[in-house]
């Protein structure tokens, strides 16, 4: 049961991405708890590491998601036909429309 147990945690933290932690450590403070021993730090004080790490793997990713995002949005709006408004949004038309054009007073289904 312990192993099972040991298996559920870690492939609950792989899927938060926590796996850059150190099992061997994880395993001491388990142990500490279990055998009632001194722990190397409060509950709040663990809780505030745990969200600062969980903070930084957080802005790490987005800075990798924002550079990939602004090179697709870079490369995809000089392909033919793309148009960029002031916004930053992009288009594309697929098929120009013949029937009435719409105001800014009208209401659309989209």
């Amino acid at each position: 049961v312990s192993y099972c147990i040991g298996l559920s945690v870690a492939d609950s933290l792989m899927q938060q991405d926590l796996g850059g932690i150190d099992p061997s450590v994880m395993a001491e403070a388990i142990s500490d708890v279990f055998n009632g021993k001194t722990m190397k730090y409060s509950p709040e004080q663990a809780n505030e590491i745990i969200q600062k790490y969980i903070q930084e793997i957080t802005t790490s990713k987005f800075e990798v998601y924002k550079k990939e995002g602004e090179a697709f949005l870079t490369e995809n709006g000089k392909k033919e036909g793309v148009h960029t408004t002031a916004s930053g949004l992009q288009y594309e038309v697929v098929e120009l429309g013949n029937g009435p054009k719409p105001t800014s007073t009208d209401t659309v289904n989209v």
